[in-house]
């Protein structure tokens, strides 16, 4: 345990030896692997736009989307541990009744059929599993952890 610790969990200690709480502990974010990853996203921004010949519509769409994902994991960083381990057996059922979606009203593509036709956009369950099945280990491995 570090000295940092100590003091801030210290019985009495007066305030003047609390370090104050940084913008990251409110966010409940990594600042150096958040840069890190923007520095990685904007790599791959430039590697795709040399890819694409100089295509600069491709590297702005890909950009969007990418600042769609840094909202929802600004926004998954606020959701507290517990709710996520309440939540994830829901959104196990909910990917796994996707999935069956996808053999009964499922659309071909190149010889397989793995998408799902929605309105303007179709998607593949089969992404939304690879992010919930280690959700969903990490739910079980946590409460057996708590019911031993």
């Amino acid at each position: 345990m570090n000295n940092r610790d100590f003091q801030r969990t210290m019985p009495g200690a007066s305030t003047h030896f609390r370090k104050a709480p940084s913008l990251w502990s409110y966010t409940h974010l990594d600042g150096w692997l958040l840069l890190l990853l923007i520095l990685l996203c904007g790599y791959g921004l430039f590697v795709l736009y040399s890819a694409s010949g100089q295509d600069f519509g491709d590297v702005q769409r890909q950009a969007i989307r990418m600042g769609a994902g840094f909202f929802m994991l600004i926004f998954l960083a606020q959701v507290k541990p517990r709710t996520l381990v309440t939540l994830t057996p829901w959104l196990y059922l909910f990917v796994l009744a996707l999935l069956v979606a996808v053999m009964l009203f499922g659309v071909s593509a190149k010889g397989a059929q793995r998408w799902i036709a929605l309105p303007g956009f179709r998607f593949q369950p089969s992404e939304l599993m690879k992010l919930v099945l280690p959700m969903a280990v990490a739910a079980y491995l946590v409460r057996e952890q708590f019911t031993a």
